[in-house]
Formats: structure tokens, sequence, C-alpha cells
């Protein structure tokens, strides 16, 4: 998975940190772990390559996630009866598989923000380039005035989009990755 600069210095300092808080899921049948449409009862959870694994189970990690100080690394304990190394692997690489589906639509999202963003300023810096190289005459004050605004109207849109809702995605990428890498037990 490609990262930027500042989120492989965060995944460092989070790889390589003591502090480990723990996320317990505890499961009467094996079978909760996975989505009923993915997988029959009874069949080998080992030999099927289409099985997802349950969207419920990855919202509630999801959601003990956001309680966990930033900080701090995750470890998520999956109790079931007869748990082996095998279905650990596979936990593990379901869940990798679902996070990395999410971390993708929000990079997706996260781009057409910053592409609509920086539409945004040129449109805005574009108005503004247009007023001061047309000087337009005092009889067409208004309509002056009228494209000096616009212009200001796109780029705080742009700001707004590149400082406030990108930073959002940010952070639920973040919280996402942090999950990503994980330890599950």
């Amino acid at each position: 998975m490609k990262h930027g600069v500042l989120e492989n210095i965060w995944l460092k300092n989070i790889k390589n940190k003591a502090n480990k808080t723990k996320i317990e899921i505890c499961l009467n049948n094996e079978m909760e772990l996975y989505n009923r449409f993915s997988i029959l009862d009874g069949e080998d959870v080992i030999k099927n390559e289409n099985i997802k694994i349950n969207n419920e189970i990855v919202d509630y990690i999801i959601m003990e996630t956001e309680k966990i100080p930033k900080k701090n690394a995750v470890v998520i304990n999956i109790k079931i009866l007869n748990k082996t190394n095998d279905k650990i692997k596979i936990i593990e690489k379901l869940l990798k598989e679902n996070i990395n589906e999410k971390t993708m639509k929000i990079i997706n999202q996260i781009k057409i923000l910053n592409r609509n963003a920086w539409i945004l300023l040129c449109i805005g810096l574009l108005l503004i380039g247009i007023t001061q190289i047309f000087n337009i005459s005092e009889k067409r004050y208004s309509i002056n005035e009228f494209i000096i605004v616009m212009s200001w109207v796109f780029m705080w849109k742009a700001v707004e989009i590149f400082f406030f809702e990108r930073i959002k995605l940010v952070k639920e990428k973040l919280k996402l990755l942090k999950i990503y890498y994980s330890e599950i037990i």
C-alpha cells in the first residue's frame, strides 16, 4: 500500500510503540466471523477463496479504534473455539483486504477533493486576473466588484475543501491504517 511521507513517519512511530490497546471480539460460532453470503455452513474456510469478513465486525473494530489514543498501537484479540494459526492468518488476510478496500476509496475521495480545490483556486485566480488585466471602466464598477467577490468565493471554497473536508478523510485513513497494521491474536 502506497503512503505519503507523513503517513510513513506516523506508521513507523505506531509500530515501535510499546503502548498497545487490545480490542476483543468474542464469537460463539466461527461462522459469525464471515459474510454469510460468501461461505456455506461447514465449508472449509482455508480452501474458499471467495470468502469475505463480516462487515459488522469490521465496523465494530473501526468504532473501537476511535476510542483508542492516537499514539497507541492496536492488538485485535479474536476469541473463538478451535482457534488455529491458519484461521488467524485467514482472518488477518480478510481483515486487511477489507480495510485496504476502504482505504483505497478514501484515497480516491482525497484525490477528487484535491483536484476540486485546485480547480476552484485556479478559477478564483483567473477571475481576479481578469479584473486586473482588463481594467473595467468606472461605469461598470458593479461588474468589477461582482467578479472580485466571485473570485474570493471560489478561493475560499478551495481553502475550505483543502483544509477542512480533506483533513476529515485523512484522519479516517489514518484510523484505517492503524487497523491495517494491527496485530491479530
